[in-house]
């Protein structure tokens, strides 16, 4: 079950001492920055929680552990299991990573690869094994799953 964060929760605590100071401070400001970063994480785990490794969904149990000069965080850590998560965008359009080690994939995971005539084909990991991930994406014929 998902729990709401309120005032002086410790998200909002750790964030408010990196802008002690900053221009950034305004209460409205705050909150959608601190809204914004609870959604982005809950975005990037597959179960929909605050922390993926260990299932963490109460934001009173993160903090911020980088904040940008503009005042986003960037980075907070799991008060649960220690964990340093990411509170990054991934939409970027400049975002790449080559992959030369599939065990490192987990359900959820975007995946692209180039095409010949120009273009990059799209899939989404479903499964992992031992050997061989399980990936869902668009064909000719419509959705289609394979085994890479």
């Amino acid at each position: 079950m998902a729990k709401a964060f309120g005032s002086n929760s410790q998200l909002e605590k750790s964030y408010r001492s990196w802008l002690h100071g900053s221009a950034y401070n305004r209460d409205s400001e705050v909150s959608v920055v601190l809204i914004g970063t609870v959604t982005l994480l809950r975005r990037h785990s597959i179960h929909a929680t605050v922390c993926p490794d260990c299932g963490n969904d109460d934001a009173d149990q993160v903090q911020a552990s980088d904040v940008d000069k503009l005042g986003f965080i960037t980075a907070v850590q799991c008060l649960v299991c220690g964990r340093q998560l990411s509170a990054v965008c991934r939409r970027s359009n400049v975002y790449y990573e080559r992959i030369t080690d599939p065990s490192v994939l987990v359900r959820g995971d975007h995946v692209g690869w180039y095409r010949p005539f120009g273009y990059w084909h799209h899939a989404t990991v479903t499964r992992q094994g031992p050997d061989r991930v399980a990936l869902i994406g668009y064909s000719i014929d419509g959705i289609r799953e394979n085994n890479k």
